[in-house]
């Protein structure tokens, strides 16, 4: 199991400070091994953003969710399910 996996099942385990912990450690590895504006790095960064929320965190949540998404705007544009996503998230963040 990849750490990126790992960190989405402890989350949906409700193991949120482990979680946040794994996916922080997936994300130092994949900006090392791919560079800071990889696909990969997007995708960590979206479900880190996800547990920030959860942690009521919304701040980073939001710095690390829009991250994602101009990394996947960048590699696949606005119109891919992984940037619609992203925006969703975002808006979802910054709503009352």
């Amino acid at each position: 199991m990849t750490l990126g996996r790992r960190g989405i099942s402890q989350q949906m385990r409700a193991d949120l400070s482990e979680a946040e912990t794994t996916q922080t450690r997936a994300l130092t590895i994949f900006e090392a091994a791919y560079g800071p504006n990889h696909p990969q790095v997007a995708i960590t960064l979206t479900s880190l953003g996800n547990i920030q929320q959860q942690h009521r965190r919304i701040g980073e949540a939001i710095e690390s969710t829009k991250r994602a998404l101009a990394i996947f705007t960048a590699a696949y544009g606005p119109n891919h399910h992984h940037s619609q996503q992203a925006q969703r998230n975002l808006d979802k963040f910054r709503s009352p």
